[in-house]
């Protein structure tokens, strides 16, 4: 992935959530506003990368306060072993309900790793719903996509959770997405209309 547009594209944010970042040296951090569940400081491959494009999207671009995302949320699952799973971030409204339960991705993994959705969100959503008994809007299976001109685009799937409460329900209805672009100030998901 080339770096360089994605540090051009943080560099220009008047809001920095994002507070620190060499993507040569592999080294980021996070404001302080963010809650995090789990520390990070580098950057393990292109999905933390995505992950720091996105949140600086968030806030700057789409209008949502840094105080309401969360990264990094761990769940207890299985027995008698117990894993901790992990989902990538969570935007809430102003109920403290998750608006975007969001698995980030690389762009080179995106397709490759769908079969992922199961577990990593809708596994993940059952859990934080059974456990804190918040209600999710969307889940987002999230990646980039950089244009030869230089222009970043959101490759997203968008799934309406209320809709489709299992991977089984939304498998059998096609896996149907109601849009690939994320919505700003907690409006409607949009599909982005094909552009030749």
């Amino acid at each position: 992935m080339d770096t360089k547009i994605i540090k051009k594209y943080l560099d220009n944010q008047k809001i920095k959530v994002v507070e620190k970042y060499d993507f040569s040296n592999r080294t980021i951090s996070y404001s302080k506003d963010i809650k995090r569940y789990r520390e990070i400081k580098t950057i393990s491959g292109d999905e933390e990368v995505v992950r720091a494009y996105i949140l600086a999207k968030l806030v700057n671009e789409l209008e949502y306060k840094a105080e309401n995302i969360e990264i990094e949320k761990e769940y207890q699952a299985g027995r008698p072993k117990k894993i901790k799973p992990r989902i990538d971030m969570i935007l809430k409204d102003s109920k403290g309900n998750p608006f975007l339960f969001l698995k980030a991705k690389s762009p080179e993994k995106f397709e490759v790793d769908k079969d992922l959705i199961e577990d990593q969100l809708f596994g993940l959503a059952s859990l934080e719903t059974g456990k804190y008994g918040t209600e999710i809007k969307y889940l987002v299976y999230y990646s980039i996509e950089i244009t030869e001109n230089g222009e970043i685009l959101d490759n997203a799937i968008i799934i309406d959770y209320k809709k489709y409460p299992t991977y089984e329900v939304w498998e059998s209805k096609g896996y149907p997405s109601v849009g690939n672009k994320l919505p700003a100030r907690y409006e409607k998901a949009q599909k982005e209309p094909f552009k030749k």
